[in-house]
């Protein structure tokens, strides 16, 4: 990739703060990190409508329409809606904006870490049956593919 610079302007370097993301994650919680990922294939930066936050909180557009119509600050009206300081908005954004390729990696390995095998199960059942409200049955369908006695146990505890 090609940087250009104007003549007598310094560069801006941008350094994620991986601490601040992390715990933006931890407090969003798997489930929405995992939605959120889905805005890293777009990777429009900038955009409030389908960011990185924006797919965290719902889907195109639902985290915007829930903003006051003139606000002095978006930060921090995003901050409160998803129960995260403004530091930690900040600190996503600016990831997603303008180091998009350091933050899907920072993304991909917290939900490696973080991944829970009940979810992982009935995202493929979801998958496999084309519905969001999956019933039992349908995971013990999926279970019964499945030869990971941890997600066995965790299935046990869904019911």
């Amino acid at each position: 990739m090609a940087t250009m610079q104007i003549v007598g302007v310094p560069m801006v370097q941008h350094v994620i703060d991986k601490q601040l993301i992390t715990d933006a994650f931890e407090r969003l919680g798997y489930d929405r990190v995992l939605r959120a990922h889905v805005a890293l294939a777009h990777g429009n930066g900038g955009d409030w409508h389908n960011c990185f936050l924006a797919m965290a909180y719902g889907g195109y557009g639902k985290l915007y329409e829930c903003l006051p119509p003139v606000s002095p600050d978006v930060s921090y009206d995003v901050a409160q809606i998803l129960d995260l300081t403004v530091r930690e908005v900040w600190a996503v954004t600016e990831a997603f904006d303008h180091c998009l390729t350091e933050f899907q990696i920072l993304v991909e390995e917290w939900l490696e870490l973080n991944k829970n095998p009940a979810l992982v199960l009935r995202d493929l059942a979801i998958r496999a049956y084309g519905r969001e409200n999956v019933d039992l049955e349908s995971f013990a369908k999926a279970a019964a593919y499945c030869d990971q006695p941890e997600i066995k146990m965790q299935l046990a505890g869904v019911r």
